[in-house]
């Protein structure tokens, strides 16, 4: 890292380096305020920051694995998972380094991620996405045709229109007459789509039978375990990453 970090200021101007790392300094000491803060803090912090470091990555991975910017697919999931693999047994590797002691706002985090990836699994089992219905504000319900674009600067539908949601969306959602009965099921309303006032926002959605539970079901299982374990790895046993 450091013969890496010197070919690179190597390139750079004086100042230019020198701001690099200030930046670093400050990074180091808002880790350091982070490690000595309270539980409330950091878990406060990681949930304003995991979002934008999400976006920023993906963004920048997908570009580096000639991906559509803005439109992440396979070829910048597989760089992010070999990346980030990488990194992790790089500095496993690292028997000379300092280890990271265990914070207590890592043990809350650590059973807070358990119960949301074992919870995965378990709606699959238990659930039926037939009876899931959601009555609010959803996207506006207007004319077909009329396209808008997002802030990549890539174009959508700006409606959705007819008798129900287009492409992927189209085998896990419906609305209107196909939501009657589902609705009466759970004892809730069953709001159908308008052009015209609230219901042209305001209305029911319903999920549609999984074609292929059992497939659905696995892959849920192993994005779980992958979750759990490498979570758990990283908060509960810090030295060992």
């Amino acid at each position: 890292l450091v013969r890496g970090w010197s070919f690179v200021s190597a390139k750079l101007s004086d100042a230019a380096a020198a701001k690099i790392q200030r930046g670093v300094q400050h990074l180091d000491h808002l880790q350091r305020y982070l490690r000595s803060s309270s539980i409330a803090v950091v878990i406060g912090f990681v949930c304003c920051a995991c979002t934008p470091l999400f976006m920023i990555t993906l963004g920048q991975f997908s570009v580096l694995s000639l991906d559509d910017c803005g439109l992440p697919g396979v070829r910048t999931l597989t760089l992010c998972c070999i990346v980030y693999c990488g990194v992790v047994a790089w500095r496993g590797g690292q028997a000379s380094r300092k280890p990271r002691r265990r914070g207590r706002g890592d043990v809350v985090l650590a059973c807070a991620v358990a119960v949301y990836f074992a919870y995965f699994p378990v709606v699959m089992l238990f659930g039926d996405p037939e009876l899931h219905v959601s009555t609010g504000v959803h996207q506006e319900y207007g004319e077909c045709g009329v396209k808008a674009y997002d802030i990549m600067g890539w174009e959508r539908d700006d409606f959705l229109c007819g008798a129900g949601p287009k492409s992927s969306s189209a085998s896990q959602f419906q609305f209107g007459a196909a939501c009657k009965s589902a609705a009466e099921a759970v004892g809730t309303i069953n709001i159908a789509p308008a052009l015209e006032g609230n219901a042209r926002a305001w209305y029911t959605v319903c999920g549609r039978p999984d074609p292929d539970p059992t497939d659905t079901w696995w892959r849920l299982a192993l994005v779980s375990v992958l979750g759990l374990t490498s979570f758990q790895v990283a908060l509960l046993c810090p030295s060992a990453v």
